[in-house]
This record gives C-alpha cells, structure tokens and sequence, in this order.
C-alpha cells in the first residue's frame, strides 16, 4: 500500500468527493443500483472514515453506533455498530486499502466506544464474504429481499388510501416462508442477503 494514503475523519466539505468514489465503488459491484445524490446523516452517533491519497478519496467507511443494546443489530446481545457503507474505488481495490479503514474504525471502538459487536448487512458475493472472513466476521443469519409487483396487491392487499396504486413492494422473507410464498405467488425477483458479526 502506497505511504501516501491516509485514513481521515469525514467531514461535510468532502462530501462531492465521497459521492464521486462511492459512485465508481458501488457502480462497480451488486450494489449498481443503488446510487444516492446526498450522503445519508445519521441521527445516532456515528464513525465516517475515509482513506485520501493524494488529495483524492480512494475508500470510504461508515458505521452507525446503537444507543442502546438492540436499537437497530439483529443481534440484540451487546450494545453494536451497524456498517451503513463500505467501498474502495476499483482503480485502488486489493491494495489493502478496506482493511486499513476498518483497522481505523475498531481503534476508534475501542477508544470512543464500548461496543461488543460489528454487523454489516450485504448481499451475498463471494469476494466481499472472503474478505469479510478475513476480518473475522462470521455469518449470523441469511435472509432474502423480494420484489413483488401489482399483481401481488391485487390478491393480498386491500384499496389504500388517497388513490395511491401500488406498483411494487419490496420486501424481506425468511427463506421457509420464501419456499411457501413461490408455490402462490413467485416474486419478480430475489436477492439473498447475509448478515456478518464481528465480536469486538
């Protein structure tokens, strides 16, 4: 990794650049369609880092803290951290650069903070999960997202208000449900989602 890059705290003056790396970051993975034009505010406390070399935002981490054990971690055990976004633009990718931020992060923890656990919410991929691994994260549950379209509220879903015509329901499903849920009404499409803990 080049001497150069350093991790810094986010501040709102960066916030183009944050936008411009995250663009090329997620376009470049599962995530393409999840692009933003704002970065999200948190209303808890929360941990911004990202990694600059050379005046340029190569890498970016977030993660939201609980306010209390619970709040928002699927794991209720232990007061936790929520990662909201993670990403290294492609051109600087396995240059250690993720690894760098969430060092970064967890001594901030541990100075700032006094958390037991790290979760992160993802789509399941292969590269991510090594990486993941390597950190010590383990697997604590796997769910799917579902997108359901007009039909589906034709059958299960009463007249809502205002005249509002739904087109689409995005939802998540525990995979036995799933199985009984495609044998009335088969989703649009599904997406297996993976939460990791990390125990600090």
């Amino acid at each position: 990794m080049n001497e150069m890059l350093k991790i810094h705290k986010y501040t709102q003056a960066m916030e183009k650049d944050w936008l411009n790396c995250y663009m090329f970051a997620y376009f470049h993975s599962q995530y393409y369609d999840e692009m933003i034009q704002i970065k999200p505010r948190y209303d808890n406390p929360s941990i911004e880092l990202v990694a600059i070399q050379y005046d340029e935002i190569l890498g970016f981490l977030d993660v939201e803290i609980e306010r209390e054990e619970g709040q928002f971690c699927y794991n209720g055990i232990g007061k936790g951290g929520l990662i909201s976004f993670v990403g290294v633009h492609p051109k600087s990718r396995r240059q250690g650069i993720a690894t760098k931020l969430f060092e970064e992060c967890i001594k901030i923890i541990k100075e700032d903070y006094a958390l037991e656990k790290l979760e992160i919410w993802i789509k399941e991929d292969s590269v991510l999960s090594t990486f993941l691994n390597s950190l010590h994260f383990t697997k604590v549950k796997q769910y799917y997202q579902i997108y359901l379209t007009t039909d589906f509220f034709d059958k299960y879903v009463e007249d809502l208000p205002f005249g509002i015509t739904p087109n689409l329901l995005i939802g998540n499903i525990e995979q036995e449900d799933l199985k009984e849920l495609v044998l009335e009404h088969a989703p649009e499409q599904t997406y297996p989602f993976v939460i990791y803990e990390k125990r600090l």
